[in-house]
């Protein structure tokens, strides 16, 4: 589970240490945004963000604990 964390401190996290599958890097600052308001809704305990990449028209994340999240980079959601 990955305790209350900065956007700054995220932002960080996420270029030290989740591999990018070609998304460009416009596209990923804005699923970065939209990552940290998801993961910050609640309790959040899918671990760190492992790998960003496109699968279903959308960029998708996989996380520490393998669930991959869709994130709608229009509409600013998540599923």
């Amino acid at each position: 589970m990955m305790g209350k964390i900065t956007k700054e401190a995220f932002i960080r996290l996420c270029d030290r240490r989740m591999v990018n599958r070609n998304v460009p890097l416009n596209v990923r600052s804005l699923a970065i945004d939209i990552a940290y308001r998801h993961i910050t809704k609640g309790r959040w305990e899918n671990g760190y963000p492992d790998e960003m990449y496109y699968a279903d028209g959308l960029v998708a994340i996989r996380y520490q604990n393998g669930m991959v999240f869709h994130y709608d980079l229009i509409k600013g959601t998540w599923f």
